[in-house]
């Protein structure tokens, strides 16, 4: 005879569909001593490695000139292309902040090329958000471990 906490093959788990991938079954029963400090050691080697995951964003904007040889070789899809850097950025969880700026001549004066540039922020700003939505779920995750230790 099944338990409550069990899952049934055709049963919901947090809204994914039970046979897909449970997020997490909970059970009504804390685990035992030793099984909460193997969990707490597993658990936080996986913190450690999402959070120096998380800490650094880096934002890499290449462009290509058809067949003419670059600065390196991308593979997409299946196609090798080859590509220039033109606009970098890397921020620290600190905010320590690197940009690197796709300029070009004109009139005796060095501009930025505010397309490319454009386009660059438009990725950097993408990348902010998922770092964001990704610390919001891990907190989140933090706070249903701790409260399995109360």
């Amino acid at each position: 005879m099944p338990k409550d906490n069990d899952v049934k093959p055709d049963a919901k788990v947090e809204g994914i569909q039970a046979g897909a991938v449970p997020v997490a079954i909970h059970s009504k029963e804390p685990p035992a001593p030793a099984d909460k400090r193997d969990f707490g050691r597993q658990f936080m080697g996986t913190l450690k490695r999402i959070m120096e995951d998380v800490s650094t964003l880096e934002v890499a904007t290449y462009v290509t000139y058809g067949d003419e040889k670059g600065e390196i070789t991308l593979n997409v899809s299946g196609s090798e292309y080859s590509a220039y850097l033109q606009a970098y950025t890397k921020i620290s969880l600190d905010a320590d902040t690197i940009a690197l700026l796709p300029v070009k001549e004109q009139d005796d004066d060095i501009v930025v090329r505010q397309e490319l540039y454009d386009i660059h922020q438009e990725h950097v700003e993408m990348a902010k958000q998922t770092r964001q939505e990704m610390i919001s779920a891990l907190l989140g995750a933090i706070g249903s471990v701790l409260s399995v230790f109360d």
